[in-house]
């Protein structure tokens, strides 16, 4: 990384440190232990910091927390700013040993954290009505603290839309904003709806403060797209053009193309604002990251649009003005380093203003080839050093079920990188491409737990049963993994030992 201070990021390198870190990627969802109520939850996220430590890690990259309602995918936000309520451990919270009827709603979810995969829609409603429960009994405290009232105050430029949003979204029978009749909101169900943000935002506040004791630093996720049904859309409407849906344009794997539903963006209003909306979402994420990966960073240079079929806007020329001019406006209102998720069908040009701008960007070894070159795959320690190496992500098998899917290539690979090949990824072939992944010239060295994990068969499932989430795809495996036991994980001293010899 050049130390040139003209560099946009000049200062967020400084706050970070120009130097290798190394790490794991983790879905808070997958994440389970004995004290889980059905779900990964924030505060389970302590002891697997303090487990991080002991094994050298510096770094813990989260995948987004914030509020999806009904849906099990981090990227179908109902709001840009708001954290998941169904991370949230109610048990921890001030009195709740005391409440009426929540202690047999914690029974039952910690009777969900054995299920083989997460029961997403069950865990969120036993989830809501506990704390409905909770708070029955306990806002009014809440409300009188001037902890809460600080809160309130430095985020209410989202927080009373967003608690707005939710009471009249139940009033409503959960329909779209857009199909709402003219109904009274409960007032009383506004009041909550903040004072659980507030909870949600101590908990996870907690973790970041946590991870700076043990000098580790927290990577968050900050989907750059947002659900139509959403309290940002409903809210600002200027903002977004509801009458067009942002997708992918067709490609070798998909020749229709993708319709994701998002709306596009009216950068042109964005701009008159000076993008407050986008630099208030990113002052609210800094009290729980040190670092964010910006999703899906070709978004601010370019979006494909339906129906009408094109790139808005249309000319490379506007592409890499339009970027250029929103990562200069919003990436100073922060002290997070912005790593940009630059994946797929990328034009050169946003790269070369990454590289301008100090942005770092993802290299996964196996898409990392020299198709000029008979498609050889390129060396790890010929990456630039501002991004980050990983084997996998949330979108992607994960390497064992990819190893034997693409055997013509996984046998190019091996012969390329100098490792040996058979039809199945063993665990020391496994082991031997993390540390290239480890050893690369990226500054950055972060994989999936699941390739960890994946080094012992006790500690994982069965090969293209870890994968994550499939995209393009509605499936009931989506986003609803779980890793083994954390207290497993925890036990296991052979993974402990392997990992300190990759992180170290």
């Amino acid at each position: 990384m050049d130390s040139d201070s003209s560099f946009l990021t000049a200062e967020h390198w400084q706050n970070i440190g120009v130097k290798h870190h190394h790490g794991v990627c983790v879905p808070l969802s997958a994440l389970i232990s004995s004290h889980s109520g059905g779900i990964g939850e924030y505060t389970d996220l302590l002891e697997f910091l303090n487990w991080l430590s002991h094994t050298g890690a510096s770094i813990l990259q989260l995948l987004p927390l914030n509020d999806t309602a009904n849906d099990p995918s981090p990227y179908m936000g109902v709001s840009g700013f708001a954290l998941h309520p169904i991370y949230l451990n109610i048990t921890t919270l001030e009195g709740a040993e005391k409440t009426p009827q929540l202690q047999a709603i914690v029974s039952e979810l910690r009777s969900l954290n054995t299920t083989k995969r997460l029961l997403y829609t069950r865990v969120l409603e036993l989830k809501l009505t506990a704390l409905s429960l909770y708070l029955d009994n306990h806002l009014p405290r809440i409300e009188q603290s001037v902890e809460y009232q600080r809160f309130v105050h430095e985020h209410d430029d989202w927080l009373e839309p967003y608690a707005i949003f939710k009471a009249l979204k139940h009033v409503n029978a959960d329909r779209a904003w857009w199909h709402w009749e003219n109904l009274e909101p409960s007032k009383t169900e506004i009041r909550y709806w903040k004072a659980i943000q507030f909870l949600c935002h101590r908990q996870l506040k907690k973790v970041k403060e946590h991870a700076e004791q043990l000098g580790i630093q927290i990577f968050g996720d900050i989907p750059i797209l947002i659900n139509k049904d959403s309290a940002d859309c409903w809210h600002h409407r200027d903002l977004f053009d509801l009458s067009k849906n942002v997708g992918a344009p067709p490609d070798m794997y998909n020749d229709q193309g993708q319709d994701w539903g998002f709306p596009l963006y009216r950068w042109e209003n964005h701009k008159k604002d000076h993008y407050q909306w986008w630099k208030s979402r990113l002052k609210a994420h800094e009290s729980f990251y040190h670092l964010f990966r910006l999703d899906h960073l070709v978004g601010f240079f370019r979006l494909w649009t339906l129906p009408e079929k094109r790139f808005i806007p249309e000319t490379a020329a506007q592409w890499q003005s339009l970027g250029e001019e929103i990562l200069r406006a919003i990436v100073p209102s922060t002290t997070m380093l912005p790593i940009g998720e630059d994946l797929g069908d990328v034009p050169d040009l946003v790269r070369s203003s990454m590289q301008k701008l100090g942005i770092p960007g993802i290299k996964v070894l196996r898409w990392e080839r020299k198709w000029k070159e008979h498609g050889q795959f390129r060396t790890p320690t010929s990456f630039s050093p501002e991004s980050i190496s990983t084997l996998s992500t949330h979108d992607s098998s994960m390497m064992r079920a990819w190893w034997e899917e693409e055997p013509e290539s996984s046998k190019q690979m091996a012969t390329d990188l100098g490792l040996s090949w058979q039809p199945i990824l063993l665990p020391e072939t496994l082991f031997s491409l993390l540390e290239l992944c480890h050893r690369s010239s990226s500054l950055f060295h972060i994989n999936p737990l699941n390739e960890y994990l994946s080094l012992f068969e006790e500690l994982c499932p069965p090969k293209r049963e870890d994968r994550i989430n499939t995209p393009g795809t509605t499936s009931e495996n989506n986003w609803t993994y779980r890793y083994v036991p954390l207290e497993t994980i925890y036990s296991h001293k052979a993974l402990a030992n392997r990992l300190k010899m990759l992180l170290l």
